[in-house]
Formats: C-alpha cells, sequence, structure tokens
C-alpha cells in the first residue's frame, strides 16, 4: 500500500464514525459536482446547450457579478415610472424566449449614451438617452429590448466563449474550481460586452427580437421605424455621430439592417 493512501483510509474511517449520515451526502454531493462540471466541459466542447444545463447555472451566477460591475460604472436612472415601464415591456418579451431557466431582468440605467446590452445571464441594460430616443414609441422599445434578449435567448456570448474555450483550453476546465470558473466566464462576457457581437448576430438578434416583440403583441416594425430615424440623423446608412457611436459600434450599417428587416417583414422601402 502506497504510504499516502493509509492516512487517506484513516481519516475516512474516522470521518464515517464521527459523522455517519453526512458522508454518504458528502460522497453524492462531490459526485453531483464532478457530474456537473464533466457536462459543462462537454457544453462548452460543442457550444450546445444541454438539459437541465449545469453551463447556465453558471452562466446566470456570473452574469449577476457583470451586472453588478455594469451598476457600479452607470447609475439607475431615478425615474420610477420610466423604470417600471421598461420592466413591464421586457416581462412580456421574457415570457416567450426559449431558455425557461433564464430570470431576465431589465434596468434602465444614466449615460450620456444611447446605448443597450445584454449581459449573459439574464441581466438587459437600457441608457435613459436610448429609451428617450424612441420617443414614446412602444413597440420600437419594444424591438429594442427583444434584439438584447435574443443575444441571451440564443446564447450568443456564450456561444462565442465556448468557441474560444474550446481553441484555447479545450475541457481543461475540468481542473478548474467554481471559483476560477466563474471568474473566467465573467471575465469573458465582460470581454464581449465592450468588443460587441459578430454583425451576423446582430442581424440575428434585429430579425429575431422582431419577432419576438411581435409574439409579445408589439408591432415589430417598430425598429424599422426607429432605424429610419436614424437613417435620416445619417443618410448613408452609417452613424458617425459621437454620442450615437458606443451603441452602433459593432452592428451592421444601419441601411443594410434595414434592408434584411424589410425583406423579413414584408415592409416596402
Amino acid at each position: 500500500m502506497k504510504a499516502w493512501l493509509l492516512p487517506i483510509l484513516v481519516l475516512l474511517v474516522v470521518l464515517a464514525l464521527l459523522f455517519p449520515r453526512s458522508l454518504p451526502r458528502l460522497f453524492r454531493k462531490a459526485g453531483r459536482q464532478v457530474g456537473d462540471i464533466g457536462r459543462m466541459g462537454r457544453e462548452l466542447a460543442t457550444g450546445e446547450e444541454i438539459d437541465q444545463s449545469p453551463l447556465a447555472k453558471y452562466e446566470v451566477k456570473a452574469g449577476e457579478l457583470v451586472a453588478m460591475r455594469v451598476l457600479a460604472e452607470n447609475p439607475v436612472a431615478s425615474d420610477p415610472a420610466m423604470q417600471e415601464h421598461v420592466r413591464a415591456i421586457g416581462a412580456r418579451i421574457a415570457e416567450h424566449t426559449l431558455r425557461r431557466q433564464i430570470p431576465y431582468r431589465f434596468t434602465v440605467v444614466e449615460a450620456k449614451e444611447p446605448n443597450a446590452f445584454a449581459v449573459p445571464g439574464g441581466s438587459v441594460f437600457v441608457t435613459r438617452p436610448l429609451v428617450e430616443l424612441c420617443q414614446g414609441d412602444v413597440n420600437a422599445l419594444a424591438c429594442v429590448l427583444g434584439h438584447e434578449v435574443v443575444h441571451i435567448d440564443q446564447r450568443h456570448a456564450i456561444r462565442s466563449l465556448a468557441a474560444r474555450t474550446a481553441a484555447r483550453t479545450g475541457f481543461q476546465v475540468l481542473t478548474l474550481g467554481r471559483g476560477a470558473i466563474l471568474g473566467r466566464l465573467a471575465g469573458g462576457m465582460q470581454e464581449l460586452i465592450v468588443q460587441g457581437y459578430r454583425q451576423d448576430q446582430e442581424l440575428e438578434a434585429d430579425l429575431y427580437g422582431a419577432r419576438l416583440a411581435r409574439i409579445a403583441g408589439f408591432d415589430p416594425h417598430g425598429i424599422i421605424a426607429l432605424l429610419q430615424r436614424l437613417a435620416e440623423i445619417c443618410p448613408d446608412g452609417r452613424v458617425p455621430l459621437t454620442e450615437l457611436s458606443q451603441y452602433f459600434k459593432s452592428h451592421p450599417p444601419t441601411s443594410v439592417r434595414l434592408e434584411k428587416l424589410r425583406a423579413a417583414l414584408g415592409t416596402a422601402s
């Protein structure tokens, strides 16, 4: 018998005598955790979500960490009526999502620029200037929120992180502890928020977000009305204005978005 094995066996016997009921539960819990990490490793390798996804649980926890950082830099807008308005519209949108285990939260924050972004795990933030840019059009706002919800519902950030993880570390995630996994997920999420999504994902979010708004009872053409106002501000289809650049920096040109949406929604130019 190896020298290090005997002390471990003695320790297990002592624990079994002192805690006859707790030790089996401890082993079962440890077994579940190892199983969850193994299943999560497969999710990261394939990029596909499985039933009772353990990665989704980590996504929610890591998303909460990122959301706290967002709120530390962007104070919540002190307008209860606006907050309730956005939350009510967001709740209607979230009722029709595919990923039912995700707890969606919608918050208006103060910022200088019109902006909206989704944090994986369910937090959707929209700045006061973007709400005001909708000019009271609930359909436009619903489509904006739908767009952000789709980023979470279609796992755009998580798929990107999965591809990156598989390419860089493969199944090394299995050797990480819970805290390290959360830290890496949160760091990757925050990086993606800064960099923005791929343009094909933005176009998908436009289309699916409009459809999600329609299912929730809103007019999906609201997004077209909003984009048309932007096109009037900048006829060439791009938005060079400093105050608009943050939200639209990773999006395709407005003219391209309008063309795709009109074709999908059957709207004439």
